[in-house]
């Protein structure tokens, strides 16, 4: 039975998703999937695949160039914690 890292893999290998819809499909915590991500990315470095990720955007000012690109807690411009989640996707290099 392949790893929920393998999983998260695969899954992203054919849709976009974000860590609460991953969580949804592999059945795991939204926390555990960010921590995968970061393991699933280093695991993609030797091969011909590539982790990409749309940053999360502040829903009240639009601001998109968070620090951290997977779960930031609140914007550092406008300090609203109503942010999007960042989508995640494996392509091809």
């Amino acid at each position: 039975m392949p790893t929920r890292r393998q999983r998260i893999k695969d899954y992203l290998r054919g849709v976009q998703g974000t860590p609460s819809e991953i969580a949804k499909e592999v059945d795991a915590s939204v926390k555990a999937v960010h921590d995968d991500l970061e393991h699933v990315a280093e695991s993609l470095e030797e091969t011909e695949e590539t982790l990409l990720v749309a940053p999360p955007e502040c829903m009240e000012c639009g601001f998109d160039d968070f620090d951290d690109k997977v779960a930031p807690s609140k914007c550092p411009d406008c300090k609203s914690e109503q942010l999007s989640e960042a989508v995640f996707v494996v392509e091809e290099t």
